[in-house]
């Protein structure tokens, strides 16, 4: 949701009352923050913010799989109907670059019918160094140095924690050893020898089979 949106309803209620321009400056920090929680970090200097204003594709996007993207009114719509590589083609961006320890705030939607067969997840850091997979009920996290394909999946906790067909307040918080996830109030801390980025620093998104990945914003503040 981008600011001049709040502000113009704001403007139009408030323009007579006494209290203009007090509410107007708060109600534009609000904007500009969303209505993400803080997990456990304060956010350090601004490093870089995507609003997907313009009518290409910003150089801090790339596309992965075969996905296509455009940007549309201010939101990125990305798809894939591909059959790279004989898989099942997913939506799926990389951005990039991205601070050692930061504060992100994303606003997304990921529409589709189910998690299945192939769930969405969410990659920190780079190289699924820190690696969220979501199912209806399920939460699953690991930071292991090894394939994705060879990883455990018996840290699981209960939770659905990201909903489809929905806008996303997302907040992502990491620093060395603990990562902090909340999506929509609903928050998760893990706390491991192994979190931290890796060399190849940018946050994968990857959406379901058949379905759009749809992002408003990306916020990334440097710690």
């Amino acid at each position: 949701m981008k600011i001049g949106i709040h502000m113009a309803i704001h403007f139009r209620r408030l323009l007579s009352g006494p209290t203009f321009l007090a509410t107007l400056l708060v109600t534009s920090s609000l904007a500009e923050e969303g209505d993400h929680p803080s997990i456990f970090l304060e956010k350090g200097d601004k490093f870089s913010f995507e609003e997907f204003d313009g009518d290409s594709l910003p150089k801090t996007i790339e596309l992965r799989g075969g996905s296509n993207a455009k940007v549309v009114d201010g939101v990125l719509t990305v798809v894939n109907e591909s059959n790279e590589n004989n898989s099942v083609p997913r939506p799926v961006i990389h951005f990039k670059p991205i601070p050692e320890e930061f504060v992100c705030h994303i606003r997304m939607k990921m529409i589709g019918e189910d998690y299945k067969p192939k769930p969405p997840w969410l990659d920190i850091g780079g190289g699924h160094r820190n690696h969220f997979r979501f199912t209806a009920d399920k939460v699953f996290f690991s930071s292991e140095e090894v394939p994705l394909s060879e990883r455990k999946i018996d840290n699981a906790r209960a939770v659905n924690m990201l909903p489809l067909n929905e806008w996303l307040d997302v907040t992502i918080e990491i620093e060395k050893g603990k990562i902090g996830l909340s999506i929509n109030g609903v928050t998760q801390i893990y706390e491991e020898a192994n979190i931290e980025t890796s060399d190849r620093r940018q946050i994968g998104i990857k959406a379901i089979p058949k379905g759009q990945l749809l992002v408003d914003y990306i916020r990334i503040w440097q710690r």
